[in-house]
């Protein structure tokens, strides 16, 4: 079975779409990150904790994009 017309590269919306979304995410886990720092320099462990947790979800947040965007563009190249 010859599968020369599917192409292992998204289309160009999916991609840009998808390098906003990660950049998005990355800034945010920036600021929280330095956030976290400060907050344990001025012996703030409670708020630094929370900080933390944020930083989990959001990079749990950004597996679970990334894993959708796979599995959609996987389902695309199926059909």
């Amino acid at each position: 079975m010859n599968r020369s017309h599917l192409s292992s590269v998204p289309p160009k919306s999916l991609e840009n779409e998808s390098d906003e979304e990660d950049q998005e995410y990355n800034e945010k886990i920036e600021a929280v990150e330095g956030h976290r720092k400060e907050c344990i320099s001025e012996g703030k462990y409670v708020e630094a904790q929370m900080a933390q947790n944020r930083l989990n979800e959001l990079k749990i947040e950004r597996s679970n994009r990334k894993l959708e965007r796979l599995l959609e563009n996987h389902e695309n190249e199926v059909i």
